[in-house]
């Protein structure tokens, strides 16, 4: 049978000639520049980022099934179809394979090798098939999650081509043409001539197109520009050799009029305006250090492929760490270990007070500063935090916004932590250095700086909510239920280590007393008056509790029984000279009552510790009620001995 010719149909309803012997029927998937429809039965979602994540396995199974010409016909398809899509315009596939044709040709590489090389740049960007509209199209630098899935498209593309067994060098071509020469790039980070040769011809062709064509990347600029920047870039993104052959081809066929090399000398080829877009992928301005290397040139580089890799570190790390200080330890030694900086601090904004921006967590020198406060306004942090954007300085002495805290800090860098629009606080980073900086771990930081944001702020939910749970509303201090929790634990960590532990249960006199007098409000001042006195006199690593009503309860780890004693008594004190107020008048408790139990001596569980200092507490209460009824009666004043106290010492209440 003669062939026929009969359309495929690709974006934009435009139409790929290509014969048909009659042999296979083919199922097309088309989809028009003026239409949403899904390609093949809803195999696209449109959702920005599925979008036709699924087509291109339906393509790789046709272009099996289909002779050479027709999988070459579908391919073709596919590069017209991504290249409607994309904002830099169609044919940068063909112009790509034109440039590898070129450099090969200098290179003095074989016939066969240069076409396959040819054919490489042509379908190099073939995988975008399953790449979204969304990220295509933007026209901002890309986040980290999206550039994550932007750079499958080399995979996608490799296993495409790789249906074919003819084309196998292809793929490899397809897989490995983002390689950096220096190392550091995708998808396996291969470096020189670990590359093979073909991606590496591709990847510089690739890069020349992109900057005489307008682009994200500084383009169109005429192609001795361009060849100037890209020598700059030799050795580090390209390949040396191909770069100057590159050179040699475009002077020569400058020097013979060739046509596409003064459409070149005119400021770049294709017909799209010009589009300002932002480089830096770390957010906000960065002052740009002297004498540093030129910009890359794509939207993922080694800083990019590097974050990926801690953050996938901090992922591992804070799977299963929700407590915000083991966190921030965990975040502050990582970064000390994969970025290389060992002075790193994490200023968290005070949630009681929104001015204050509080160390919470330090490495090197600030390792010895933790809960060191300064204000909003202050410093390099401060400027960050309230302009929302990265703050840099290369040498702080020359600095009037730097905030002294370290003797060997010479260069600063302050990356604001946020979510949502919501300011979390600063990550620090100081090098003993002047200029110490690299502007590469500059936005390495502002990269994994959201994803660091977002932990914190996930710690600090689930720090909410568990306060919420564990802590008494009215005296933010711990409800009976954790006082009960950790009564355990520090009865289990004095049982270890041979220490005792004291228990102490309070009741407020007269608390009914104020209520029916004063009010259930006037009540509620007096016991966040009560909170506030046990906070002022106890230590920090003493376990505070209202354990219901008018009654409250106290552990204290590693404590004998005197240094108790001496505390209720502080306590006591305190509580009798401060004043609570009811509108505008002033009122006090009249005082308290309360029992103690010594561990081991009195119990060995936090029901037998609480139960005896329990029945000390209604003791006290009782004799003072009595001492209180004699003393109305004008009788003599009681004396009994205190049911705390266990030395038979005499007082009179």
């Amino acid at each position: 049978m003669t062939p026929r010719e009969v359309p495929i149909l690709g974006a934009a309803s435009s139409c790929i000639m290509a014969p048909y012997d009659g042999t296979f029927s083919l199922v097309t998937a088309r989809r028009t520049a003026d239409s949403e429809e899904s390609w093949s039965n809803g195999m696209s979602t449109n959702d920005g980022y599925s979008d036709d994540r699924t087509l291109w396995k339906w393509m790789a199974d046709r272009l099996l099934t289909l002779p050479m010409e027709w999988g070459w016909a579908l391919a073709n398809s596919l590069v017209e179809a991504i290249e409607s899509r994309e904002s830099r315009g169609r044919g940068h596939g063909l112009r790509v394979a034109r440039y590898s044709r070129l450099i090969g040709e200098e290179l003095g590489l074989p016939a066969d090798t240069v076409d396959l090389v040819a054919l490489g740049g042509f379908l190099h960007d073939v995988g975008k098939v399953g790449v979204g509209d969304a990220l295509l199209q933007r026209p901002d630098a890309l986040q980290p999650h999206e550039l994550q899935i932007f750079m499958e498209h080399v995979r996608i593309g490799a296993e495409i081509v790789g249906r074919y067994a003819a084309l196998k060098p292809v793929a490899e071509i397809v897989l490995h043409h983002h390689e950096w020469y220096g190392g550091g790039g995708y998808p396996d980070g291969l470096r020189g001539d670990a590359i093979p040769l073909g991606a590496r011809i591709v990847g510089l062709a690739d890069a020349f197109d992109v900057l005489t064509v307008p682009s994200a990347y500084g383009g169109p600029l005429p192609w001795r520009n361009v060849v100037d920047r890209l020598e700059a870039l030799a050795g580090t993104q390209f390949w040396p050799e191909g770069v100057r052959a590159l050179r040699q081809r475009l002077l020569r066929d400058a020097a013979n009029g060739q046509s596409y090399v003064r459409e070149l000398e005119e400021g770049g080829q294709g017909s799209r305006p010009r589009q300002e877009i932002p480089m830096d992928l770390a957010a906000g301005w960065v002052e740009r250090p002297q004498g540093e290397r030129p910009e890359a040139i794509g939207p993922i580089s080694p800083v990019t492929t590097r974050s990926f890799a801690i953050l996938s570190h901090l992922a591992t790390a804070l799977r299963a760490v929700l407590d915000l200080r083991s966190m921030l330890a965990q975040v502050v030694e990582i970064i000390q270990r994969d970025v290389g900086y060992q002075d790193v601090a994490v200023f968290l904004l005070n949630q009681d007070d929104t001015q204050q921006l509080v160390l919470e967590w330090g490495g090197g020198a600030y390792r010895a500063l933790t809960g060191l406060v300064i204000h909003v306004s202050q410093g390099l942090s401060g400027q960050a935090l309230l302009s929302g954007h990265l703050v840099y300085s290369p040498d702080v002495r020359n600095d009037r916004d730097y905030l002294p805290t370290t003797l060997r800090t010479r260069s600063e860098m302050a990356v604001p932590l946020a979510v949502e629009g919501k300011t979390l606080g600063v990550l620090v980073v100081d090098s003993p250095y002047v200029d110490g900086i690299q502007r590469d771990d500059v936005r390495l930081l502002g990269l994994v700086s959201n994803e660091l944001a977002m932990a914190i702020r996930v710690a600090q939910l689930y720090h909410e909510t568990a306060t919420a749970s564990n802590v008494d509303g009215l005296t933010q201090l711990y409800n009976h239920r954790y006082f009960y929790d950790r009564a355990e634990q520090e009865l289990a960590r004095a049982r270890r280590y041979g220490h005792p532990l004291q228990v102490a249960m309070i009741d407020l006199d007269d608390l009914k007393k104020v209520n029916d007098t004063h009010g259930h409000l006037a009540g509620d001042s007096a016991l966040k008056l009560a909170a506030e006195v046990l906070r002022a006199n106890t230590r920090s690593s003493d376990i505070l509790a209202r354990y219901g009503g008018d009654e409250f309860a106290i552990l204290f780890p590693e404590t004998d029984l005197a240094a108790a004693e001496q505390a209720m008594e502080r306590i006591t004190d305190a509580i009798c000279h401060a004043p609570f107020w009811k509108d505008e008048h002033r009122l006090y408790l009249s005082g308290l009552s309360y029992g103690l139990a010594s561990f081991p001596e009195e119990g060995s569980t936090p029901t037998e510790l609480i139960s005896v200092a329990d029945r000390r507490m209604y003791l006290m209460k009782q004799v003072k009620d009595k001492a209180a009824a004699e003393a109305r009666k004008g009788g003599p004043p009681a004396t009994v001995t205190a049911p705390g106290d266990h030395n038979g010492l005499q007082r009179v209440l």
